[in-house]
């Protein structure tokens, strides 16, 4: 006893140190468990949904209240690395039961594949892809963090594939400015060397070397597939990559084949021309059936044996005394009817066709 007596002040030292941090110990336990409850009071499942009928992709989260109590969500996002993504607002228009979220009716959120995967891939600027969590902070200011593991790992997937469009853009992007600077350096040399000034040996041997990049086709070409890729870059997502390279390639087939176009709209015009001569055709018969000119005019068409009939009723017309006189005076008066009719069809003038007659009388009596 009396050796523990001499100790006396250090053990009650040691027993003193050992209660305090106890209670420490105690203390930074209770506040991690009520820390850990009301972390706890939110359970976040965060994945890609695929539709079975339409087969559209989605990122679908499924937010429950595990508390006993009904709990007003104030703040709802994604984290990635150190941004953060706030849904805020999509998620309360979700919510149907206002800003509050009960035990027993979970909040489903669903975003589009473009909406999301553009805020968290341009934040992370062709750089190593980051780990993914989701956030809820309660009315109380709690906040509850968790790591999305299957939303992580479809991001990542689809991160891959933009990066195969990122990284063309870069090199397409390094080849047009090198085609370009060797363009720009050859045009120099040879500007240099026509204005009378000295060129160097090594810049010669140089532009020679690059005299087959050192092309405005080159450089036109490059500046082409740039533009391009860095326009297919510029779509985060693959379905639209995909859309906008088949618009290209639909544009392309059309800018490259218009004589199709051509010659279906000139289609009809070649039928119509040749089914006008067939509608013409018909057109002078029926014409010629109403003794009707075919250029729409009024001048009748007599037919051959209208000139006998008018021979004919010429001869009758004639006075019967002429007629006993003779055949021959009989014959003469029907020639010259008959001429005058001919000379009135094949307009004739009125002088010739009556001084034809009369010859032919004085040669007779001759």
């Amino acid at each position: 006893m009396e050796s523990l007596n001499g100790y006396i002040g250090v053990i009650a030292i040691v027993g003193f140190i050992a209660v305090i941090a106890l209670a420490a110990f105690l203390i930074a336990g209770q506040r991690r468990l009520l820390k850990n409850i009301a972390a706890a009071k939110f359970a976040v499942n965060a994945f890609e949904e695929v539709g079975a009928e339409s087969g559209a992709r989605s990122y679908a989260f499924i937010v429950s209240n595990r508390s006993l109590s009904d709990v007003r969500v104030s703040a709802f996002g994604i984290i990635s690395g150190v941004k953060h993504f706030d849904f805020t607002e999509r998620f309360n228009a979700a919510n149907e039961a206002g800003g509050a979220v009960t035990p027993r009716t979970p909040v489903k959120l669903n975003l589009a594949t473009e909406e999301l995967e553009k805020l968290v891939f341009s934040s992370l600027a062709g750089g190593r892809f980051k780990t993914v969590k989701t956030y809820v902070i309660d009315s109380a200011g709690n906040a509850c963090e968790q790591r999305a593991v299957f939303l992580e790992k479809a991001l990542k997937a689809a991160y891959k594939k933009y990066l195969v469009r990122f990284n063309a853009a870069k090199k397409a992007r390094a080849a047009y400015d090198s085609a370009r600077a060797a363009y720009e350096f050859a045009e120099s040399v040879r500007a240099r060397g026509g204005k009378g000034e000295r060129v160097p040996l090594k810049d010669k041997l140089k532009a020679f070397l690059l005299k087959n990049r050192a092309l405005c086709a080159n450089v036109e070409a490059a500046k082409a597939r740039c533009m391009r890729a860095e326009r297919m870059a510029g779509f985060y997502t693959e379905e639209s990559a995909a859309r906008a390279a088949a618009e290209e390639t639909e544009k392309a087939v059309a800018e490259e084949s218009p004589a199709a176009d051509v010659c279906a709209d000139a289609a009809p015009a070649e039928v119509k021309e040749v089914s006008a001569p067939e509608e013409s055709d018909g057109a002078e018969e029926a014409c010629a059936a109403e003794e009707i000119s075919p250029c729409g005019g009024e001048t009748a068409v007599e037919p051959a044996d209208k000139e006998v009939s008018a021979a004919d009723a010429a001869e009758s017309e004639l006075p019967a005394e002429e007629a006993e006189g003779g055949e021959a005076e009989n014959a003469n008066a029907c020639a010259e009817v008959a001429g005058e009719e001919r000379a009135s069809e094949h307009g004739a003038p009125e002088e010739e066709a009556e001084s034809a007659p009369a010859e032919k009388k004085e040669e007779q009596f001759a």
